[in-house]
């Protein structure tokens, strides 16, 4: 048997997750809300720009768990394109927060949520 006849994927719901911002590194900023009982979110790329004079790094977290670190230069941006997505806990919120506090960091980010198999 293939591993298409064994895997029927389940109902996917893409998202283009609004940009948000943060100033501070304590408070952590919800970019994309729990999906609902039974889905998780899957984040597939993530856009970051610092407008402040300080370089920073991005915690990508859902829940209370850090998916992924990213450095976000002074006065810059960052794209990142996850070949393998985030793969964000059921129900779980996808967030971010700075390690220092920083003018404004934005982040916006693209992926979809779909019925969690196990």
């Amino acid at each position: 048997m293939s591993l298409q006849e064994t895997y029927t994927p389940g109902a996917v719901t893409p998202f283009n997750a609004v940009p948000v911002s943060t100033t501070d590194n304590t408070t952590t900023v919800t970019v994309q809300a729990a999906p609902g009982a039974g889905l998780r979110n899957r984040i597939v790329s993530v856009q970051l720009t610092n407008s402040s004079a300080t370089d920073t790094e991005a915690l990508l977290i859902q829940g209370t768990t850090t998916l992924s670190r990213v450095f976000v230069p002074k006065a810059g941006g960052r794209e990142v394109v996850f070949p393998v997505p985030l793969i964000c806990a059921v129900n779980a919120v996808f967030a971010f927060k700075a390690t220092v506090a920083v003018t404004t960091l934005n982040c916006s980010a693209q992926g979809f949520s779909e019925v969690s198999l196990v």
